[in-house]
């Protein structure tokens, strides 16, 4: 378990400034960071092995090895415009995106107009939370969604 041991993980391009260097570090911050990153491997372990999920940067190396991971709030905000030559409908994209897993508590990633489009999606789109804990929030689409309440 890369977060546990707190090995540093070079994004391809190898800077080690990346979301997922920043991910496999959050346990040597403190009691808070170790909160917050036990919370991440507890909420990425309920999402199913090869569901879609849309995530913030911190969630990546989480969920990396999954054929489709968008960085939220892709794949229903601002998809379209970067992923042009998608061989697979960007409505299929969008319908079979499941999941959403948010890591709230950086807000040096967690940004006001990401926090914005949650709040908006999540009533829209029918999904309803699954796990809250330390920042970390995992919302679920649900087939006819009940009243959940707000991200």
């Amino acid at each position: 378990d890369l977060l546990a041991a707190g090995a540093p993980v070079l994004d391809p391009a190898g800077d080690s400034n990346s979301p997922c260097t920043s991910v496999a570090r959050l346990g040597r911050g403190g009691r808070h960071h170790d909160q917050v990153a036990g919370s991440l491997r507890a909420a990425s372990r309920l999402l199913p092995d090869n569901a879609a999920v849309a995530g913030s940067p911190r969630v990546w190396q989480l969920v990396g090895s999954r054929t489709n991971v968008y960085n939220f709030p892709a794949p229903w905000i601002g998809y379209r415009t970067t992923a042009l030559d998608d061989p697979v409908a960007f409505s299929k994209r969008r319908r079979e995106t499941k999941w959403i897993l948010v890591d709230t508590a950086d807000l040096g990633q967690w940004t006001p107009d990401r926090q914005a489009a949650l709040v908006a999606l999540v009533p829209r789109l029918g999904f309803c939370p699954v796990f809250d804990q330390n920042g970390v929030k995992l919302f679920r689409r649900m087939p006819r969604a009940p009243e959940c309440s707000k991200p």
